[in-house]
């Protein structure tokens, strides 16, 4: 006898979505029902096949996420021929930002090769488990560059002999938000060399 008959959900079945982050998120899910016996589920995000589970597995993890973002997840429960629901859940999940960025507590940012008009300055990376986009490089308390989040040091140029200066740097994370907590240093410029 051909089996033709597909899976059903029972009315006001939900999918619940948990552990919702940045870039991943877990759905979990309510048992189909079948004449036979359901064989297994996918789970489509905008109708792509995002994730497949047996019969008796009734959660998944969906990565490779964007933050910030609606995501609308369907759920199709089917049998050992292949028929499958056509009344399956969905549910419209909307992923998280990223924390701001911080700084560990022995974060330090430090001014090395000192001249009269430059100077080097080098930093520790933060700890957060998420790509720094750049850094914002601060003099005195102004913004005077941001550079790439893979960087770790930046040249200070156009500087007087003889002075204090302070420095900070700040990381901006992928959705832009900023640390507020980032290393400092302060640096006093050479003078001149003595003319030969």
């Amino acid at each position: 006898t051909t089996d033709e008959t597909a899976p059903t959900f029972d009315e006001g079945a939900a999918i619940q979505s948990t552990n919702v982050s940045p870039n991943s998120l877990t759905l979990t899910w309510p048992q189909a029902t079948d004449n036979v016996a359901v064989a297994g589920y996918e789970v489509l995000r905008d109708l792509v096949v995002v994730a497949t589970t047996s019969g008796t597995i009734r959660t998944a993890t969906v990565d490779d996420l964007s933050p910030l973002t609606d995501y609308t997840f369907t759920l199709v429960a089917l049998d050992s021929v292949g028929n499958e629901t056509t009344d399956g859940p969905s549910v419209l999940v909307s992923t998280t930002d990223y924390p701001q960025p911080s700084w560990p507590l022995d974060a330090a940012l430090s001014a090395d090769n000192v001249t009269a008009t430059t100077l080097s300055l080098n930093w520790s990376a933060p700890t957060d488990d998420q790509p720094m986009a750049s850094f914002e490089i601060y003099q005195d308390d102004a913004k005077i560059q941001t550079v790439d989040g893979g960087q770790s040091t930046f040249l200070v140029t156009g500087l007087a002999p003889l002075t204090d200066y302070s420095f900070a740097v700040e990381a901006v994370g992928p959705t832009g938000q900023v640390s507020d907590d980032g290393p400092t240093t302060a640096a006093t410029t050479t003078d001149y060399p003595i003319p030969l």
